[in-house]
């Protein structure tokens, strides 16, 4: 069930049949999953299809990946993440080629080490960027990478021993624009396993009244990182108002705080 729910939900991938880019056409999700323990070896395959009439290469190769509630994004040297697995995946191949109006089959296997301290999530990105052939006898020939035409397939690994759930707010605030209210929320995840949380807010006048019961997006995030959630208030009179955020990540997982909110005119 867990499962079925990342592959659903889960944030910053294109849940979409194909993902095309300058021809090269991955096949499938854009995330793997696997539930595995120490010890262990899982195998998998990414599909690629190069619809073209020309043969195309493309160069397969691993970074780590991190998000913060402030937008920003790395895609870091593998293991350099303490949760980072890329250590862990064999690709094989570093070029492959792919003949035109072709598909190729890139066979992969995660070899978890044999540790009793490894639990919770770990996770990492593949990259898959195609391979451009200049022609010409000057310095610019032979292959060059596009640095913007790449894929990333994020790979994950739940060692579902001993995992901890826990979320921490960091900040909570309120944005105005000329005709909305938002309540903005900053949440960490400060356990050990990826989780999705569901984001809802409910709103009281200071006789205890509900107002209204306001949900926002879903959002997944790993450990140890943060992300930023929001949700339209709606049409609510200036004023003070208690506000009760609820963050439900699932089996009986769920995590509250009051806050005090005054809305201007």
């Amino acid at each position: 069930m867990f499962q079925s729910k990342i592959l659903n939900t889960l944030i910053f991938l294109v849940l979409i049949s194909k993902s095309i880019f300058c021809g090269v056409v991955v096949l499938g999700n854009l995330h793997r999953v696997h539930d595995i323990y120490p010890g262990q070896t899982q195998n998998g395959n990414i599909i690629i299809s190069n619809p073209t009439k020309e043969r195309t290469q493309v160069k397969v190769y691993i970074t780590d990946y991190r998000f913060d509630a402030d937008g920003k994004t790395s895609y870091g040297d593998p293991s350099t993440n303490p949760r980072s697995n890329a250590r862990w995946i064999d690709m094989g191949s570093e070029i492959i080629t792919i003949e035109a109006q072709e598909s190729y089959e890139l066979n992969y296997f995660i070899n978890v080490p044999q540790d009793s301290t490894l639990n919770g999530t770990y996770w990492s990105m593949v990259m898959i960027q195609e391979v451009v052939e200049r022609e010409g006898s000057g310095p610019e020939s032979g292959l060059h990478m596009r640095t913007a035409t790449r894929t990333g397939i994020q790979m994950i690994t739940n060692i579902n021993r001993e995992t901890i759930t826990d979320i921490t707010i960091i900040d909570s605030r309120l944005r105005q624009t000329e005709s909305q209210n938002f309540l903005v929320c900053d949440i960490q995840n400060t356990g050990n396993t990826l989780v999705i949380t569901d984001f809802q807010v409910e709103l009281y006048n200071f006789d205890g009244n509900c107002l209204g019961i306001y949900s926002g997006e879903q959002r997944a995030v790993y450990p140890k990182m943060s992300t930023r959630l929001q949700v339209e208030l709606g049409d609510v009179s200036p004023g003070k108002y208690k506000a009760l955020i609820i963050l439900d990540c699932g089996k009986n997982n769920v995590f509250g705080a009051d806050y005090t909110l005054e809305l201007g005119s």
